[in-house]
């Protein structure tokens, strides 16, 4: 049986890539139309990635690799907005799987 953390880990990363790069296209100036339309599908691409984040969050893996992945996203989105209570549900996560394993 497949860990069911791998599939979210893999869809958060998606959604972080497109979050990077949405970034990257910031259009200048400020309060132009385009910057304007940029800021919208920006915040649409920081939601899609939160939302998947927080799916990763909710679940605890199940295998060895599972825990690997959760720890190697966690470190990835370091520089995001994480925030204490993130902190601790990785590891309250990781804690349970470790009770878990043989």
């Amino acid at each position: 049986m497949s860990d069911p953390i791998l599939h979210k880990t893999e869809k958060c990363m998606a959604a972080w890539e497109a979050f990077r790069a949405s970034g990257q296209r910031e259009p200048l100036p400020l309060y132009c139309h385009e910057h304007d339309e940029w800021q919208r599908q920006h915040n649409e691409v920081t939601d899609d990635w939160r939302v998947a984040w927080c799916d990763v969050l909710a679940t605890v893996p199940t295998t060895r690799r599972g825990a690997i992945e959760l720890i190697d996203a966690f470190l990835l989105y370091q520089e995001a907005d994480t925030d204490r209570s993130q902190y601790l549900r990785v590891l309250a996560q990781l804690r349970a799987f470790l009770h878990a394993s043989p």
